[in-house]
């Protein structure tokens, strides 16, 4: 059983990767990716790439592996990249992880690292970032800087893009825009669970 839920994982990260880098990122030209090791943000990390450059050719992308003895050297090769957006792909399905995603956060807020910043749905849905906007210089960047996260609506047929307001310690989610799931995307997920 395991080994279904791991499989379903990657399935979900592959193609939700396609769609941010096909949909999300599509009027961006540079973009910084921060992710961490492991199956899951790499096949994300992967897809995005993949999905950004085949829709924006012209694009350019870099992808920063979270190390927590780097943290400051990403930090300072972000900054000098001038992205236009940084995704940030952290799981926080664990404290390690939910540790580097907010330690990523708290540096880019440290920096004012003026971009658009767009976070993995799990950031969001595991309270890791209500949780990271507690720390007031956080909450503060968040409140001045575009933010956003996106969810998977597999039984809708969508990705729904949300735009992230966070302003008198209150965090609130908004719908902006559904992207339809190109690929017979439920499906898969069904023949995946049955396998």
């Amino acid at each position: 059983m395991e080994r279904k839920v791991a499989e379903r994982r990657l399935l979900e990260s592959a193609y939700a990767g396609e769609i941010v880098g096909s949909t999300v990122l599509k009027d961006y030209n540079k973009v910084a990716v921060i992710t961490e090791s492991g199956r899951g943000p790499a096949a994300l990390a992967s897809s995005v790439m993949a999905s950004f450059l085949a829709t924006n050719p012209r694009g350019n992308i870099r992808v920063y592996l979270h190390k927590e003895e780097e943290v400051e050297k990403i930090i300072e090769e972000v900054i000098e990249y001038e992205p236009s957006a940084i995704l940030l792909l952290f799981q926080c399905d664990d404290e390690d992880s939910i540790g580097a995603f907010m330690e990523m956060l708290r540096r880019l807020a440290e920096n004012m690292v003026e971009v658009d910043l767009i976070l993995h749905s799990t950031c969001v849905e595991s309270g890791a970032l209500k949780e990271a906007t507690e720390e007031e210089k956080v909450g503060e960047y968040l409140s001045q800087m575009p933010a956003f996260t996106y969810s998977l609506e597999e039984k809708k047929g969508y990705m729904l893009l949300k735009e992230i307001y966070f302003e008198e310690s209150v965090l609130e989610l908004e719908g902006l825009e559904e992207y339809p799931l190109k690929y017979p995307f439920v499906e898969l997920l069904k023949e995946q669970g049955e396998s």
